[in-house]
C-alpha cells in the first residue's frame, strides 16, 4: 500500500472571546495484490472548530467542532480480493433433466443427477467504477470550565459511518443456492447501487436452467436497484468529565457516559461472530431481495453497545508512598439469536430477531487498587516496592453467552443461550487477582 496525505489548517482569533479554526486534508490510497491496483484517490477531509469564552479570561469555553474522517484500508483487501480470491463463486447442483454444460466432479458425483459448476476459475474479484474510500462524519459540542484547581467538562459527541467499503455481489441466497452466477465486487453498497443485472424468476428450461434470467448477478447496471439496505453504523454519546491534573500530591479523573451504537454494520470488526476481515467481510455479500438473510442489513443495536459507563481513575501521593485506584462500571452488551448462513454454512451470522431482543450482558464493576514505596538511594537510583490489586471485590459476572441459534444451516446448536461462545475461552470475568514486584530504577 501508498498512502500520501497532505493538510493546511489555521486559527483566527476575534477579540478574546471568539477562535476559528479551519482545516483541510487531502488523502490518497493506492492498494496492490499481486493482480489487481486500484487507487483510493481525491478523499478530501475538511475540519472546523469554533471555541467561545463568555468572559476572556480563560476559565470557561464553549467548544464545537465538525470533521470528516477517512478509513486507512487495511492489507487484508489487498491480500485476498486484490491476489488469488475468484470473482466468481463457483457452485455444484443437482438439476436432473436439464441439459446443462457439464462440468463434472468425481469427488462431488451426485448419482442419478447431472452436476454443473455456476462460473469458472480465473476471474478475479474486480472493483467497480467510482469506488471509493470509506468514512465517516463527526461532530463534537460541549462546554468546559476551570474551578478551583478541578476542570469540569460536558460534551455531546455524534459519529455517523456515511460510506463503507465492502465486496458485495448482486443476487440472494436463494439464487445462489439455485446456481445462479455470483460475481464479487468491491464497491460502496447502498439502496441505490446499481451495478449488476438482476436475477428475475423465469420458467425451469434449457435456456433458464437455474430458474432465473441467465446473466443475472453479473455486472452490468439495468436500471433497477441491486437489493442492498443502506449501511449505517451512529455513535451517540453524552459524557460528563471531573479531573484534576496533579497538584498537592493528588490527581483524578473520573467520568459519566450515556451513549448508544445503533446500526447494521460494526466497520472493520465483527463482534457477533469474530470476523476479522476489513472491508471484504460477509456482511453484504447478498443482498436481501429474498429476506434470506432475516435482520442481517436492518438497523439496530450493534454488538459493542454499552448504554452506561462510569471511570474513575486517582491517586495521592504522600512521602514516599503513592497509592492509585481504578475502577470500571459499565452496562452490558446486547445479545441477538443469530443463525448459521444458509448460503455459507457459518455459524453466528444471520440475526433471527431485531438486534438486542435477548437483553444485555450483566453490569460490570471490578474496581482495582495500586500502592508502591520508592526507597532513593542516592540521586540517580532508587528501588521500588509495588502492588496491584485487580478485581478486589472477586466480580465473576458471565459476560459472553452462546447465543448461536445453529451449527450449521439446519443443525440446531446444543450450547444455545449457555455460557460461552468459540470467542471466549472463560466467559465469565476473571476474578481477583495480585500482582507484587520490586524495581530497580537508575
Amino acid at each position: 500500500t501508498r498512502y500520501n496525505a497532505g493538510f493546511i489548517e489555521d486559527s483566527w482569533t476575534i477579540g478574546k472571546k471568539l477562535t476559528f479554526k479551519p482545516g483541510l486534508r487531502f488523502e490518497q490510497q493506492e492498494m496492490s495484490g499481486e493482480a489487481i491496483r486500484y487507487v483510493f484517490a481525491h478523499n478530501w477531509a475538511p475540519r472546523f472548530g469554533v471555541i467561545f469564552d463568555p468572559t476572556g479570561n480563560r476559565n470557561q469555553k464553549f467548544f464545537a467542532s465538525w470533521g470528516r474522517f477517512y478509513e486507512k484500508i487495511p492489507q487484508d483487501i489487498s491480500i485476498r480480493s486484490f491476489s488469488f480470491e475468484s470473482s466468481v463463486r463457483g457452485v455444484l447442483y443437482k438439476d436432473p433433466g436439464v441439459n446443462q454444460p457439464a462440468v463434472p466432479s468425481i469427488a462431488n458425483y451426485i448419482p442419478g443427477g447431472t452436476i454443473s459448476q455456476s462460473g469458472g476459475p480465473g476471474n478475479l474479484t474486480s472493483v467497480a467504477g467510482g469506488t471509493a474510500a470509506q468514512y465517516q462524519d463527526e461532530i463534537v459540542g460541549g462546554y468546559e470550565r476551570d474551578y478551583k484547581g478541578y476542570t469540569l467538562t460536558g460534551r455531546f459527541v455524534y459519529r455517523e459511518l456515511k460510506r463503507i467499503l465492502e465486496d458485495v455481489s448482486g443476487i440472494n441466497v436463494t439464487q445462489n443456492l439455485a446456481g445462479v452466477d455470483q460475481a464479487y465486487v468491491v464497491a460502496n453498497p447502498s439502496a441505490s447501487l446499481d451495478i449488476f443485472k438482476n436475477a428475475n424468476p423465469c420458467v425451469v428450461s434449457p435456456a433458464c436452467p437455474t430458474g432465473f434470467t441467465p446473466g443475472g448477478g453479473l455486472l452490468g447496471a439495468d436500471g433497477q436497484h441491486d437489493g442492498f439496505s443502506n449501511p449505517s453504523r451512529v455513535y451517540k454519546a453524552m459524557e460528563l468529565i471531573v479531573s484534576r491534573r496533579l497538584s498537592t500530591n493528588f490527581q483524578v479523573y473520573t467520568s459519566y457516559r450515556l451513549s448508544k451504537l445503533y446500526g447494521n454494520f460494526e466497520g472493520s470488526y465483527r463482534n457477533d461472530n469474530g470476523q476479522s476481515d476489513p472491508n471484504i467481510s460477509s456482511l453484504f455479500d447478498f443482498t436481501n431481495t429474498d429476506g434470506a438473510l432475516g435482520y442481517q442489513q436492518a438497523a439496530g443495536i450493534l454488538p459493542n453497545n454499552r448504554t452506561n459507563q462510569v471511570k474513575f481513575f486517582g491517586n495521592y501521593q504522600w512521602k514516599a508512598f503513592n497509592f492509585g485506584a481504578s475502577w470500571l462500571i459499565q452496562s452490558g452488551t446486547p445479545l441477538t439469536p443469530l443463525a448459521a448462513h444458509p448460503a455459507y454454512g457459518n455459524a453466528g451470522e444471520i440475526p433471527v430477531t431485531p438486534r438486542g431482543s435477548l437483553g444485555n450482558t450483566p453490569v460490570t464493576f471490578p474496581l482495582d487498587l495500586h500502592g508502591d514505596y520508592t526507597y532513593k538511594m542516592g540521586e540517580t537510583k532508587r528501588i521500588k516496592l509495588l502492588a496491584d490489586l485487580f478485581n478486589i471485590g472477586n466480580q465473576q459476572a458471565l459476560v459472553a453467552i452462546n447465543t448461536w441459534t445453529e451449527t450449521a444451516p439446519g443443525s440446531p446448536n446444543p450450547d444455545y443461550l449457555k455460557p460461552g461462545t468459540n470467542l471466549f475461552a472463560n466467559p465469565y470475568q476473571s476474578g481477583f487477582s495480585a500482582r507484587l514486584s520490586v524495581r530497580f530504577e537508575f
